[in-house]
């Protein structure tokens, strides 16, 4: 299923613009809950991290944070499914229908715009790179959905101080189409970066061809180790993007924290969120200092090796 997530998250691959460091010695790039650790000149592993807390009282339940990436290896959604099957509660992710079993994002959109969203699926990406597109399973009597719909996401986005500014800005009319929104977002942020390859495009033309050039150059030049380095380095590009992260990670953490105050007293056992990782430091830094949770321990997963 599309969800306008992957719009937003396939953006933000393409627009980090990786640069390509040439590690003589093994080193990492990331973040506490996404790692691309280089073994050598050619080859790595992109690492996601769960996080498990427990409460400073020694009272209530074990709080895990699984930070999630859309694309890896299938052995690590298997080991991702088999932690989901062994929790007693799970908080997860999707912008949309919760469940993800009817709603298409791209419907929300005109017919113009769906020729450039529709190639942006987690699918052909999987596909491109030999690896496999996130399918997780939810039972519904231990899940809760802690996510924005679509439409509220939207709703708050508009509301933002970055918003206001593209409503200054966009020819009139322009703004009435949701669709266009977005594409002006993404022009704008890679415009503010001279070096990106995608510099030459523009997202405002009509998007059959916008599509057709990003297919041809994604695809092309696509690798496990671009997207690697895209991953682990994203935060740093928040900067292009203002009101981005306010609404794609502060927004919808609110939403996640609010269902985690609502169940944290139902007894023992583990809560497990499964979540983006770029959504998790933020939640850490909240959740343990409004609940009093300290770490535990972490495991480091390996969601694809390049």
């Amino acid at each position: 299923m599309l969800t306008l997530r992957i719009v937003f998250i396939t953006a933000f691959a393409l627009i980090s613009g990786c640069g390509g460091q040439d590690p003589g010695t093994p080193f990492e790039i990331g973040q506490p809950y996404v790692r691309a650790v280089f073994e050598d000149n050619s080859s790595g592993r992109l690492k996601m991290s769960a996080k498990t807390f427990v409460p400073l009282s020694g009272e209530g339940p074990k709080v895990t944070l699984m930070g999630m990436i859309h694309i890896g290896e299938s052995d690590f959604y298997k080991n991702v499914q088999d932690k989901i099957d062994g929790a007693d509660l799970v908080l997860f992710e999707s912008i949309g229908n919760p469940y993800g079993d009817s709603y298409s994002a791209t419907a929300f959109f005109a017919p113009a715009c769906r020729t450039l969203f529709g190639m942006t699926d987690y699918t052909t990406t999987a596909s491109a790179l030999r690896l496999s597109n996130q399918y997780l399973q939810y039972p519904h009597e231990r899940s809760i959905w802690a996510d924005l719909s679509l439409e509220g996401f939207l709703d708050q986005f508009l509301r933002t101080e970055f918003a206001n500014g593209l409503r200054r800005e966009l020819p009139n009319g322009i703004w009435d189409s949701k669709c266009y929104q977005l594409l002006w977002l993404i022009n704008k942020g890679i415009k503010a970066q001279p070096d990106h390859e995608f510099k030459d495009i523009d997202f405002l033309a009509d998007p059959s061809i916008v599509a057709s050039k990003l297919r041809n150059i994604t695809l092309s030049e696509l690798t496990r180790r671009a997207i690697a380095e895209g991953v682990a380095t994203l935060s740093e590009r928040s900067e292009y993007f203002p009101g981005f992260r306010e609404v794609l990670i502060e927004r919808r953490n609110d939403v996640v924290l609010h269902r985690l105050r609502d169940h944290l007293n139902f007894g023992g056992g583990e809560i497990l969120i499964v979540y983006g990782a770029a959504h998790m430091p933020d939640i850490e830094a909240r959740f343990t200092k409004q609940f009093n949770y300290v770490p535990d321990r972490e495991r480091l997963l390996t969601a694809f090796e390049f």
